[in-house]
């Protein structure tokens, strides 16, 4: 998925039809109460660490930024140069959202949590973003939808279930928020990411292409849509 997006206008399911972006009333997150699971015990002697998604705070700026760096940008051969500033621009970006969030905004961290340690020492696994995107229909009309961005899992903890953790937090929120549809980007290319939206029922709404992807060969980019369940996910 990719870190930055501008859209440009679109008719959207689902949407709910922008009135006041001053004052919006939306439901009181339940997103705090944390959701933890345990996997399964290779070792009853052992046990492994049960993992939480909760949102995040400014304690967690910094390994969020790392995250983030570490997933959309490479710090080998010419490219080291720039990776700190790149990660310095990602922390200072996320650090002015979660301190002046434009409701409704959720930044969530998934956490490994080792049971046998009493002081709740936490490791981060994967974080995301869950915003309201407003944009202008056919009909000169403003809508807003909910659009999850920036879903990135440490190396280390991938393939154990922390992105589809993630998004289906996203998914219960935006429920919460009034929403029965949400919305993500993915890159063409980016197969594993593509293949687990589309195991989570997201399909494809829009393809969009840019300069770099009609001069330059660069994937485009695909515009994501699923329609949510009340019932849904558990």
């Amino acid at each position: 998925m990719e870190f930055r997006d501008a859209d440009p206008p679109l008719d959207l399911e689902g949407a709910i039809p922008f009135v006041n972006s001053s004052s919006p009333s939306f439901p009181t997150s339940s997103v705090s109460r944390e959701a933890s699971v345990s996997f399964p015990r290779a070792d009853e002697t052992e046990p492994l660490p049960a993992c939480r998604v909760r949102p995040a705070t400014a304690l967690d700026l910094r390994e969020v930024s790392d995250i983030l760096a570490r997933s959309f940008h490479s710090d080998r051969g010419w490219n080291g140069w720039l990776y700190p500033l790149l990660r310095l621009g990602i922390y200072e970006d996320l650090r002015h959202r979660l301190r002046e969030p434009s409701p409704p905004y959720l930044c969530l961290v998934a956490a490994w949590v080792s049971p046998t340690d009493r002081q709740r020492t936490e490791e981060l696994a994967g974080t995301v973003e869950l915003s309201l995107k407003t944009q202008p229909t056919a009909s000169l009309d403003w809508m807003q939808y909910p659009y999850v961005s920036n879903l990135a899992v440490e190396i280390a903890s991938r393939r154990r279930g922390i992105a589809k953790r993630l998004l289906e937090t996203c998914e219960r929120q935006a429920i919460e928020w009034g929403f029965l549809d949400i919305y993500l980007h993915v890159l063409e290319d980016n197969a594993r990411a593509r293949s687990l939206y589309d195991k989570l029922g997201y399909r494809v709404r829009r393809v969009e292409s840019t300069l770099g992807s009609m001069w330059f060969g660069q994937p485009r980019r695909l515009f994501l849509h699923k329609r949510l369940s009340r019932r849904s996910p558990a």
